[in-house]
């Protein structure tokens, strides 16, 4: 897995916003959260939770 850097308030950010997610419901594992503070999660993998959450948030899910 191929690590991309990122600055310390985009991390912060980012880790936010999934656990605002995760609490609304949009999400269901806060791992997610998790493996952003750590800098483990790959690209693709942002791409993938970020492509679920707005079909969720478009088709009603969650909340």
């Amino acid at each position: 897995m191929k690590r991309i850097e990122t600055k310390g308030v985009a991390i912060e950010m980012l880790t936010q916003a999934l656990i605002d997610l995760t609490s609304n419901g949009y999400v269901t594992d806060n791992t997610w959260a998790e493996k952003v503070k750590t800098r483990m999660l790959a690209l693709s993998k942002r791409s993938f939770i970020m492509t679920l959450v707005l079909q969720r948030i478009r088709t009603g899910e969650g909340k």
